[in-house]
């Protein structure tokens, strides 16, 4: 999301408007922005100025580690520009500095556990009360995400003390269609996601950068996925990695009891 901070200006094409700080905020806190332009005076200094705003993105770049959107100022009160823009630099040498160094690469024995614990957080972030036990994730985890019969790898991003913060899974296949070794070997990847906690700190991207270095060395001629569709933000995300929609593709699904019609005898 682009966000346009203002009270009289007219919105640009493609911007969101927000004419207070405290939507703005709200904005910022659902982390879907990526690019913030700021306006100072808004009309009613009692409700904030845009320097509320920068205010804000500084102090959760320094107490919580929030990762900044791209940031800039289109006020006409130049004293009040002045401070933002100083205040913008202190955002970006606080961020600069907070970066997480990351570890990434196949999962290993000992980082089964905050694996795990990502994975619950995981079922927590989609499902809500009605999420698995962390019990229940540990006994899907070893029994099948890291048996040796199972059908993906799992790629995990490990902060300096070895705690995974984020996770990928992929799966290598060959094609059908096109046999030959420089065009058989493709690449999907069926799962990504950053522990709550850590989001906004370019741990997702570092992990798709990982998994398209790794296709590349492999010598996989195309990397797919799949993403919900009304999900604006993984969208952009994506296609900022390079990643374009393929749109004359379609996904068909049988589930439920209508999978269950099909139970019977293979013999």
């Amino acid at each position: 999301m682009r966000l346009f901070l203002d009270d009289e200006r007219a919105t640009p094409e493609g911007w969101v408007r927000a004419y207070w700080p405290s939507e703005a905020i709200a904005l910022l806190e659902s982390g879907q922005v990526e690019e913030l332009s700021l306006d100072h005076d808004l009309g009613d200094d009692e409700r904030g100025t845009g320097y509320d705003v920068v205010l804000w993105i500084e102090e959760a770049v320094i107490l919580r580690g929030f990762k900044p959107p791209k940031m800039a100022v289109h006020s006409a009160n130049s004293s009040a520009r002045d401070k933002m823009l100083a205040g913008i630099r202190s955002i970006e040498q606080h961020a600069a500095a907070g970066r997480v160094a990351l570890r990434i690469g196949f999962i290993e024995e000992d980082q089964y556990g905050s694996a795990i614990d990502l994975l619950h957080d995981l079922g927590i972030h989609y499902n809500g009360a009605k999420a698995a036990s962390r019990a229940e994730v540990q006994a899907n985890f070893l029994e099948n995400l890291v048996s040796p019969r199972s059908p993906v790898r799992l790629v995990v991003a490990s902060a300096n003390e070895g705690t995974v913060i984020g996770l990928v899974a992929v799966s290598a296949f060959q094609s059908f269609v096109n046999p030959s070794p420089a065009e058989r070997e493709q690449l999907f990847v069926k799962e990504v996601y950053v522990l709550s906690s850590q989001r906004r700190r370019g741990v997702g991207e570092a992990l798709m950068n990982w998994v398209l270095q790794y296709a590349a060395n492999r010598g996989c001629v195309r990397v797919d996925w799949t993403v919900n569709a009304s999900n604006e933000g993984a969208r952009r995300f994506y296609e900022e990695l390079g990643a374009i929609h393929v749109a004359d593709r379609l996904t068909y699904r049988i589930s439920g009891e209508a999978l269950s019609r099909n139970r019977g005898s293979l013999g």
